[in-house]
């Protein structure tokens, strides 16, 4: 497997939150119901989402590949628990975009 470029995938999966960010799933369509991460149709992600959302974008890779390389990129998360870590971070109640951006920025440096 070729190397991953983790800070454009980080990068990348902070734009997507910038534009459009969810709690409680993976991803929202246009008219705010829950979509998959990998849908067109989505356009406001979750942390994990954006990640997911990220790699494909920056990657190209296929569903098989795209679970071994998502799995190398969690491995830059500082989380106690990795994934589940993450989606519980993102859901808090007292969480913001702005801070959710923020740490996908300083997990790919």
């Amino acid at each position: 497997m070729s190397e991953i470029d983790k800070v454009a995938v980080f990068e990348r999966a902070a734009q997507l939150v910038e534009t459009g960010w969810c709690q409680g799933t993976s991803a929202l369509d246009a008219e705010g119901l829950p979509a998959r991460w990998d849908s067109p149709k989505a356009v406001c992600f979750c942390a994990m989402g954006a990640i997911a959302r990220a790699l494909q974008d920056v990657s190209g890779w296929t569903q098989l590949k795209h679970s071994e390389a998502m799995t190398m990129v969690m491995g830059g998360l500082k989380f106690a628990g990795a994934t589940t870590g993450l989606v519980k971070w993102n859901d808090a109640q007292e969480r913001t975009r702005h801070e959710v951006a923020t740490l996908l920025r300083m997990v790919g440096k």
